[in-house]
């Protein structure tokens, strides 16, 4: 009964509680990339507000960004998060094997970030020259081609063998000129990357610093009581209808204004000389990343605001799990005291 996604904020539609696929973002890069898209497309307050309903939603969390893909394609999950190949892959493994198009992957519409991959040659190598060849290879119209060519035993595929042997890569070609080309009429995945790409407005660089440690902190090390809270705001008599992200400032009630007030709040971060950095305000992400996550400042590392043998991002994280813990049970005691 629930819509297919056309947007990130799909994964937080409560009828979906249990049904997301997550992985952890301090374990995957390209689930720290995707989660970074997320809070540079829609902010740093909306983006944390999508990533913790999609958190509260999931079932789990996995180490293996490539998982999710298969949690979904095997019925335990309804829908995830994923890179393009690793979803795309997957869908085409289960059209293989006579699965049809039941699994699909899409990039939210002006909410997704596209990069490149790398490829080098690793130092050292055995065979420099062909070695060499290969990168040379990859990067010409014939090798880009395979990414997204058909194989050549498929009924796509052309008269001129250019296509891969057995498997649909499903990935994107890099080169702009190979989407000019009469090859892209053969293209498994009609996607003009070059077409559809818009520049990040606001491009934070200490964006990602934040993923992790406040992910887990907000959502891994909090699961339980994460799902309990949200729980108990989607079941509130007072929670309006429908699948879009409701706020503290969308509801009249008292009881459940409060309680998303709650919800959503994020921690400060003591700073040096008795300071509180508020991290919802993004102004302050640089000054707390240089203090707590890059090497430790004198000012701050003679504060005495961690252990002196503790990690100053560990103690921020436990610093942080403590903080969302305690908003979860303030807002499941809310809930409570309104019934």
């Amino acid at each position: 009964g629930v819509n297919e996604p056309t947007g990130w904020a799909d994964l937080a539609d409560p009828r979906l509680r249990s049904w997301v696929g997550l992985v952890n973002p301090g374990q995957s890069g390209s689930i720290t990339t995707a989660f970074e898209a997320v809070l540079l497309r829609r902010g740093w307050t909306d983006g944390w507000r999508i990533l913790r309903r999609a958190a509260a939603n999931s079932r789990s969390f996995s180490a293996s960004s490539s998982k999710v893909p298969i949690e979904v394609s095997l019925g335990d999950a309804a829908s995830g998060i994923c890179i393009d190949f690793y979803g795309r892959y997957q869908a085409q493994a289960i059209a293989d094997a006579g699965g049809g198009d039941r699994v699909g992957y899409m990039d939210p519409p002006g909410e997704t970030r596209i990069d490149a991959d790398p490829i080098a040659m690793l130092r050292g190598a055995p065979d420099p020259e062909l070695a060499r060849r290969f990168v040379e290879f990859t990067l010409t119209a014939e090798g880009q081609s395979l990414w997204q060519l058909p194989p050549r035993s498929s009924a796509g595929a052309g008269d001129d063998d250019a296509g891969p042997e057995r498997f649909a890569l499903r990935r994107m070609p890099i080169r702009r000129d190979i989407y000019e080309s009469p090859l892209f009429a053969r293209f498994v995945d009609q996607v003009q990357p070059y077409a559809i790409a818009s520049r990040v407005e606001v491009a934070d660089r200490n964006v990602r610093s934040f993923i992790a440690p406040l992910f887990a902190a907000m959502a891994i090390d909090n699961h339980d009581a994460l799902a309990d809270a949200w729980t108990a705001i989607v079941t509130h008599p007072a929670y309006p209808p429908g699948d879009g992200i409701v706020t503290a400032a969308m509801v009249d009630d008292p009881e459940l204004r409060a309680m998303l007030e709650q919800f959503d709040a994020m921690p400060s971060v003591a700073g040096p000389d008795g300071a509180q950095l508020e991290l919802e305000d993004t102004a302050n992400l640089g000054t707390i990343r240089a203090g707590w996550l890059k090497s430790p400042q004198p000012e701050w590392a003679d504060q005495g605001l961690w252990p002196e043998q503790a990690s100053p991002a560990d103690e921020m994280r436990r610093g942080f799990a403590r903080f969302f813990r305690a908003r979860y049970r303030q807002v499941v005691d809310l809930s409570r005291t309104a019934g």
